[in-house]
């Protein structure tokens, strides 16, 4: 623990100082020693405390996080394939055999890289112009296996699929979807083995909070899991 003087920048120990003056002029050289040091130290708090702070899920984009998005997507190395792999989810607790359930989103940040990837020819310049004023939207796809009870068509009829954020459930603009079959040959039964669904959602109505999805079938099987869009674009 610094005493007071220590903490002054002067030394505790008053028999360090005495009426001979090199010693004065020694610890006069060691303060002014320090004050270099000092003012690196602070130099380095006020640049980290301007530097931008790293955003997860933004709506609007801004043309930094469009930018960055499109140098993702044109980039040659194995970067984008494992950033992207974060957006989905594999759910072993709901399956039909080797087959997991699966849920993606694609965020606006994902569209724009996905973008730049399959255009490589154009610039960041072309994606700013392309989605710098354009409406966009969340989507989620989900590939839910279970064992459907109906033999309609339809088989949403026998999921319960809840969006929610900060304990409010997200309503979705539209609902697509289709069965799933098992794989068969030609004259074999073709047996529904789940559900593909797809959610859009405004882009605008989702924030930079938890995104919990849970799913729920009829025979009573439940299966949840959340999108941490703090740290996800």
């Amino acid at each position: 623990m610094l005493s007071g003087s220590a903490r002054d920048g002067w030394p505790s120990n008053e028999n360090c100082i005495t009426n001979n003056p090199s010693n004065q002029t020694r610890e006069y050289h060691r303060t002014v020693q320090g004050g270099p040091v000092t003012l690196k130290v602070l130099a380095l708090v006020l640049v980290l405390a301007m530097a931008p702070i790293a955003l997860g899920y933004e709506y609007p984009l801004s043309s930094s996080a469009v930018r960055d998005a499109c140098l993702l997507g044109a980039s040659s190395n194995a970067e984008p394939d494992k950033t992207l792999a974060e957006y989905t989810h594999v759910l072993p607790g709901l399956k039909v055999e080797m087959f997991s359930t699966t849920v993606s989103i694609d965020t606006p940040y994902t569209q724009v890289t996905q973008y730049c990837r399959q255009k490589l020819n154009d610039s960041v310049q072309d994606a700013e112009k392309e989605f710098g004023d354009r409406p966009m939207q969340f989507r989620i796809h989900m590939e839910i296996y279970f064992n459907p009870s109906r033999t309609t068509p339809d088989n949403l009829h026998d999921l319960k699929i809840k969006l929610s954020q900060n304990d409010k459930e997200l309503a979705p603009l539209r609902v697509g979807s289709e069965p799933i079959v098992a794989p068969h040959n030609d004259n074999d039964y073709v047996q529904s083995i789940g559900e593909r669904v797809d959610l859009v959602i405004k882009a605008g109505k989702v924030s930079s909070s938890d995104l919990n999805v849970e799913i729920s079938t009829d025979d009573g099987q439940q299966t949840e899991t959340t999108f941490d869009l703090a740290r996800l674009k």
